[in-house]
């Protein structure tokens, strides 16, 4: 009985042994304990207990799997070989254990198997790229390489090469493209493999559109096929125009524009909206009847015998004083800020109200403008003139009254002013005339311009305006005119050389007569439009009785300057003013007055008393300063001084240089010969009949190459103003005790 007990007892415990070591190939446990053990109650002796198989890494994270199980606790097997991995995990179990079974009967249990091989990760991830046996791309899906079947996998070929875009599938085969059909180009319109194999791209002709797309399609602009069925007016119903309604569609006209845009009808074609047989079509634009709307198209009108868009050809079509602006019947608004625009071509005295906002709207003279601006202008108050020749259709003198400016509107008009006829007669402060061409005809106009009245400190002024030709002054300034030139003004040509009566000067300031104080301020600088009074037959610039001249200018060389009296037939510029004590002083800075005295001797002769040919003659009693000023290359000398119209010898007021090192004089009067001198003197102080010895002030001028405000030397002399001398003296010849003087320090007088 003892016996028997022991035996149950010891195999149990065998028995306990053998399920503690099972083994296992999950991943929390990698052993598994043997198998329990055979009991044979006859033998007393356990069976081997054969490990279990290790399996295999369930995912591709297992990194290994362990052995078979420790053997039973008598004789044991060895540990079996680990499983294979499943589909997903590796590809092949480890290797079997190779322990030895326990010893049979031992208490001691087998050791367990060594760990078999980690099976290795799965080969094809779902969405990535992969080679088929066909050497074809393919895609992975469910772990296994598969071929792309259609379009409908064209996301799956972008996907796995192109991240998203840019592959498509072409007979099993993910191919570099955007398209394998026309149909995946539809909503571009565009062809698939026109140019490019499976790329998307334009159409070259309809038939490739109606081929891919249908009969109703066209190859429009920009490569895309389109629905339509034409391209241009050529394949459309005669007078019918392409996209006239709807892009690419045939269709009947509304508009003449439609007719003029297209290159198959053109300019000379209009729309027919009349109700007959060519309602909607473009005809011909020619018409029968001018001055009358169009047959074909109500909207047009007939204007040399070609149907035009408006209802009107002339002013005269319009009713109500409305002008025919662009073939419009139109009616102008007012003038706009103070401007008034004339148009002495195409402007309208009747309808127009001189604003150029419409076309049209422009006076045609002056002086309706002036009627409209009224008595009483604005100031800033203007008169643009936009077209010329300005002439027969004015009444002249165009009086311009104050606050007024008559210019040119863009390029310069010529104003035209008629026989024994004054241009412009500036009445006004603050009237004024620029950019203008003031034209005498073959001097049959009087003159060009005169201003009697107005202001100092607000002068009538002339900017950019050339005065030619007239019989007689050019600008002719007297009574109180108070007049400003500013640069690019010019006198030229004016008179003529018939007889003593029938020459002219270029300005003239004030009258023999005149008592009026009347002034002239002439104002440049180096970079001003020359200021010229040139080429008349008479003198340049001419003051009489209380007038009065300012000039300020820059001298250059050989006759240049921005302020010249040039080529004149008598005289450069001449001052005589009525003596006195309050005569108005003249302040001459910067003149250039060159090869003056070029007129008929027969003339010259006829009036040598009174207007020696020379740059600059001065009559006794006038005030003239003189400074920095040219005076070369004329018939006689370069300043003449002599006895005025009255008489008068005195020279006091006169000042060509005070002091030659403190206020010289800096006039260039007389040159070497060569260099263009004067044909008489530099200086002639001539008064044969006075009776008291006058002394003329001319300090610190230049001689024949001497500057006497810098250097010394003696001048050359003679006593009849001739021979090209510096300066020349005429005394009383019957009184030898009046012995007149000129001073020239810093130089002398032999």
């Amino acid at each position: 009985m003892i016996k028997i007990q022991w035996n149950w007892g010891w195999n149990v415990i065998a028995l306990v042994l053998a399920l503690s070591v099972i083994g296992c190939g999950d991943d929390d446990d990698n052993e598994k304990a043997g198998k329990d053990a055979a009991i044979d109650e006859d033998a007393n002796v356990g069976e081997a207990g054969a490990g279990e198989a290790g399996q295999g890494g369930k995912t591709s994270t297992t990194t290994k799997n362990q052995g078979g199980g420790k053997g039973g606790a008598t004789t044991g097997g060895k540990g079996g070989a680990g499983a294979g991995g499943n589909t997903s995990g590796g590809t092949s179990g480890g290797a079997a254990g190779t322990s030895a079974a326990g010893t049979s009967g031992t208490s001691t249990a087998g050791a367990a198997g060594t760990a078999g091989t980690a099976g290795t990760t799965a080969t094809c991830a779902a969405g990535t790229a992969c080679t088929l046996t066909n050497s074809k791309k393919g895609f992975c899906k469910d772990d296994t390489c598969t071929a792309c079947t259609g379009p409908e996998n064209n996301d799956e070929c972008s996907t796995a090469y192109g991240s998203g875009s840019g592959y498509v599938c072409v007979s099993g085969d993910c191919v570099v493209g955007t398209c394998s059909v026309t149909a995946d180009c539809a909503t571009s319109g565009k062809l698939c493999g026109v140019t490019t194999a499976n790329a998307c791209g334009d159409c070259a002709t309809t038939d490739q559109c109606r081929s891919a797309y249908g009969i109703g399609y066209v190859c429009g602009t920009g490569g895309s096929c389109v629905l339509g069925n034409c391209t241009d007016d050529s394949v459309c119903p005669l007078g019918q125009i392409c996209g006239a309604a709807t892009a690419y569609h045939c269709g009947a006209c509304t508009a003449d524009t439609q007719c003029k845009a297209t290159t198959t009808y053109g300019a000379n074609y209009i729309c027919n909206t009349t109700a007959n047989s060519n309602v909607g079509k473009c005809v011909s634009a020619t018409c029968a009847t001018n001055n009358q709307a169009c047959s074909a198209n109500a909207a047009d009108f007939c204007c040399n015998l070609t149907c035009v868009t408006g209802n009107c050809c002339v002013n005269t079509d319009c009713s109500n004083n409305q002008i025919c602006s662009n073939h419009t019947c139109t009616a102008c608004a007012a003038a706009a800020g103070n401007t008034y625009y004339v148009d002495a071509i195409d402007g309208d005295d009747t309808r127009g109200t001189g604003n150029n906002a419409v076309a049209g709207c422009a006076v045609k003279t002056v002086g309706r403008a002036l009627a409209l601006i009224g008595n009483s202008p604005a100031a800033g108050t203007k008169i643009l003139l936009l077209k010329g020749p300005v002439s027969t259709a004015e009444t002249f003198p165009i009086a311009v009254p104050q606050n007024v400016l008559i210019a040119s509107a863009g390029s310069t008009v010529t104003v035209q002013v008629s026989a024994n006829s004054t241009g412009f007669d500036m009445q006004g402060a603050g009237s004024a005339l620029e950019n203008l061409d003031i034209y005498g005809g073959d001097h049959v106009a009087q003159n060009g311009v005169i201003v009697t009245s107005a202001n100092t400190t607000n002068r009538a002024s002339m900017t950019n305006v050339a005065v030619r030709n007239f019989a007689g002054a050019g600008i002719s300034v007297t009574g109180t005119g108070a007049l400003a030139i500013r640069e690019g003004v010019s006198s030229k040509n004016n008179g003529t050389t018939t007889n003593v009566l029938s020459i002219a000067n270029g300005l003239t300031v004030g009258g023999t007569f005149d008592t009026g104080t009347a002034s002239v301020v002439i104002t440049t600088s180096a970079s001003s439009d020359t200021v010229a009074f040139n080429d008349n037959t008479g003198l340049g610039i001419a003051v009489y009785g209380a007038g009065s001249v300012t000039i300020n200018g820059v001298p250059g060389s050989g006759g240049e300057g921005t302020v010249t009296a040039n080529h004149n037939g008598l005289v450069g510029v001449g001052i005589y003013q009525t003596p006195g004590t309050e005569v108005p002083q003249n302040a001459i800075t910067g003149l250039v007055a060159w090869g003056n005295g070029t007129g008929p001797d027969a003339i010259a002769n006829a009036l040598e008393w009174l207007f020696p040919k020379s740059g600059m003659v001065i009559g006794g009693g006038s005030s003239v300063i003189l400074r920095d000023s040219y005076t070369l290359n004329n018939s006689g000398d370069g300043v003449h001084v002599q006895t005025s119209l009255s008489g008068d010898d005195d020279v006091t007021k006169i000042d060509l240089g005070k002091v030659y090192n403190t206020n010289p004089g800096r006039n260039t009067l007389q040159a070497a010969g060569g260099n263009n001198p004067n044909a008489g003197a530099g200086i002639c102080l001539d008064f044969p009949t006075n009776d008291t010895a006058a002394t003329l002030n001319a300090a610190g001028n230049v001689f024949r190459g001497t500057n006497c405000s810098t250097g010394t030397g003696a001048l050359t002399k003679s006593t009849n103003c001739t021979g090209g001398v510096d300066v020349s003296v005429v005394d009383k010849t019957s009184n030898t005790s009046v012995i007149n003087n000129i001073v020239v320090t810093n130089c002398s007088i032999p």
